[in-house]
């Protein structure tokens, strides 16, 4: 997800963000300055979820990340949890009801950001 560049960050690698192993990664691009609002990674469940977690795991620790949600496909998110820098692992504790899209919105980074694997809690 990527608004206020190209429209896309590496769509061919989200899979990998959700397939069991944290060898394999989501990547956004890599930036010699980041000087936009941000960029994620959009995560869709079959129907609506309430989650009270979502927890990232990383190689590349230390951009800031915060969870928004939505149940439109074409935005409309609105923030579930708190802002946080991302470590190794990172939980974010979310609220605000039950929602289909869930963003890993990437609001700092220096040069790139990966997602090495997401797990939801419901």
């Amino acid at each position: 997800f990527d608004p206020d560049g190209d429209g896309t960050e590496h769509p061919e690698a989200v899979r990998a963000a959700t397939d069991g192993s944290v060898t394999t990664h989501w990547t956004t691009e890599t930036y010699s300055s980041f000087d936009k609002a941000g960029v994620g990674i959009v995560l869709e469940a079959k129907s609506g979820v309430d989650l009270s977690e979502l927890t990232v795991t990383t190689d590349t620790p230390g951009y800031t990340a915060v969870i928004e949600a939505s149940n439109r496909s074409d935005g409309g998110v609105k923030g579930v949890s708190e802002s946080q820098a991302v470590e190794e692992q990172t939980t974010f504790d979310l609220r605000g009801g039950e929602y289909r899209y869930y963003l890993i919105w990437i609001t700092s980074l220096e040069s790139r950001a990966h997602v090495n694997e997401v797990q939801a809690k419901s």
